[in-house]
């Protein structure tokens, strides 16, 4: 098993450096205005990531999530300069904040008809590419994935990275556009199976986390070399406020 580090860990060390600055977030170039948690809302936030990952089975995931614990924190604190009511996690009610994998419902499908994600949800994983070259994976220019729940800015997505199921992963090149900006090509490293047995799930981890603030938009694009079956998927996490997902399943 991999030497476990823990999430509070990871935060102790940003609270302590020159990056960490209270009541701002630097996404790129852009400055933006944050309300900080407190100390016991933060480590409840770190609590909760430590639990989503497993160090015995995925620990590539796992210590690829846990280093991201401080930008997953800053996109909480962006959300909360909106709700203001801090971090509750599992147990979060009302305008507190919960944050939550990224699944196949939070993401719009490739190209489609408006910016609803209730419908048009990605709504699997697995797509089958008859061509190679660029094509759009989750939105498109005209229609992009909005941060906005309710006519409100309420939310904020995180990509750490991505994985790939698929025997043999098609994609040699993801992009975000984010409110136009277009951010630098990754190259997946999927090809790099091998070194890690074949066992193991193909993984990318981004250079730097995407972070998605409030009110803002994206599409994802990727350069697929090969035509056939890909699973390629995000790892990654959606801030949402407690009220949006309490509604009970039916």
């Amino acid at each position: 098993m991999a030497n476990p580090i823990k999430a509070m860990d990871v935060l102790n060390r940003y609270f302590s450096g020159k990056q960490y600055q209270a009541g701002t977030v630097w996404i790129g170039s852009k400055n933006y205005a944050v309300v900080d948690i407190s100390k016991e809302q933060t480590e409840i936030l770190a609590i909760e990531i430590d639990t989503f990952v497993d160090w015995d089975s995925a620990p590539r995931i796992a210590s690829m999530t846990v280093r991201a614990a401080p930008r997953i924190l800053d996109a909480v604190r962006l959300v909360n300069s909106n709700t203001k009511q801090g971090y509750g996690g599992a147990a979060g009610r009302g305008q507190q904040l919960i944050a939550q994998p990224l699944q196949l419902f939070d993401l719009l499908k490739a190209s489609p008809s408006s910016t609803d994600v209730t419908a048009y949800p990605m709504t699997t994983w697995l797509v089958n590419k008859t061509a190679t070259g660029v094509s759009n994976w989750s939105g498109s220019t005209s229609y992009a994935n909005t941060m906005v729940v309710s006519s409100m800015p309420y939310m904020a997505h995180v990509f750490i990275g991505f994985i790939d199921t698929i025997e043999v992963p098609k994609v040699s090149k993801i992009q975000i556009i984010k409110d136009g900006d277009t951010y630098p090509i990754e190259n997946p490293n999927f090809e790099w199976r091998g070194s890690f047995g074949s066992f193991a799930v193909p993984t990318h981890e981004l250079l730097q986390p995407w972070i998605i603030p409030p009110a803002s938009k994206y599409y994802i694009c990727a350069n697929y070399y090969a035509t056939g079956d890909d699973k390629m998927q995000p790892i990654g996490f959606a801030i949402k406020r407690a009220t949006d997902v309490l509604s009970a399943m039916v």
